[in-house]
């Protein structure tokens, strides 16, 4: 879709997430060529595929054996400095019960309504989550039961329910193996207090993961982005987390990249009706990454 402007803003399909990311990174470069500035590094710009479905564009990159000695992921930031997000597990529940006539509802078990109990349990633990688990940067853990089918007729028990819900968590103090045991473990628990659920367990599987990312505050990366950003803006850039997971997770993670997260538009404009980033903050990280390609090089020196 070709993008217009109007008034003060860019609208597109993907013009947030992350098109204008990637032409303001594109730019810088351009910038400091016209200019007629010799670039002291080397600057790579790593377009991939499959991010929304789960990175494989950037894995595979990484198995190629791209890397780099810093990174940008160009994800809209809103004029933040991203430098952790949350990981997150998809979990699918599958339960079964009776199928009979509505008229004779106690001779059957209604798989709906068992699968609500399952959806408290859940409920529970991400309360007890709530009490324990706290990051500075990040909102706390939370569960969110996204889909839900079963039954055939409002005259019918339903003999089957599946939910499917996702989990996010938080870097460093929780992990994935955790949550995945922890979430299991409550659903199963609960079970036991249910006669028929003990003797007909639900089926909890796994179907997407991503791990979280967070970036150490003190590398000298983090303070050549802050240097230019003030040299851009005239002002000081708000660190932040993200409740959104991206790509940053495995150049730092895997690749072993420092990484940090910023671009043009908000997350609140992802995948939304008539997206659009502003001019301002297009241009503005235009500006931003041509003074981090030279920040970054004297960094380095």
């Amino acid at each position: 879709m070709k993008p217009e402007v109007i008034d003060d803003k860019i609208v597109g399909l993907g013009v947030a997430d992350m098109k204008a990311g990637l032409m303001a990174g594109i730019m810088a470069s351009m910038v400091l060529r016209d200019a007629g500035i010799e670039f002291p590094v080397t600057v790579k710009y790593a377009t991939v595929c499959d991010e929304e479905g789960g990175g494989n564009g950037s894995l595979c990159a990484a198995m190629a054996g791209v890397k780099a000695d810093a990174v940008v992921v160009c994800e809209p930031t809103n004029y933040e400095l991203i430098v952790a997000h949350m990981g997150w597990v998809f979990f699918q529940v599958e339960v079964s019960g009776i199928a009979v006539h509505s008229g004779l509802k106690l001779a059957g078990i209604n798989a709906i309504e068992k699968a609500g109990i399952l959806m408290e349990a859940i409920n529970n633990l991400e309360h007890r989550w709530l009490l324990k688990y706290k990051h500075l940067l990040l909102p706390p853990p939370s569960s969110n039961v996204g889909v839900i089918y079963g039954g055939e007729a409002g005259s019918t028990i339903p003999d089957y329910c599946c939910f499917k819900t996702c989990v996010h968590y938080l870097p460093n103090i929780m992990s994935r193996d955790q949550v995945i045991e922890e979430y299991t473990n409550a659903i199963y628990e609960r079970s036991q207090g249910d006669p028929w659920l003990k003797e007909h367990m639900p089926k909890v599987t796994t179907y997407q993961q991503g791990n979280p990312f967070e970036m150490e505050l003190d590398h000298p990366f983090v303070g050549a982005f802050k240097e230019a950003y003030q040299d851009a803006l005239g002002r000081d850039v708000k660190l932040a987390g993200s409740p959104a997971g991206c790509d940053s997770r495995t150049w730092h993670n895997i690749v072993g990249c420092p990484t940090l997260q910023y671009g043009p538009g908000s997350l609140e404009q992802c995948h939304a009706v008539n997206e659009f980033v502003t001019v301002d903050q297009y241009l503005d990280a235009i500006r931003i990454y041509a003074n981090l390609i030279v920040e970054w090089a004297e960094a380095e020196q």
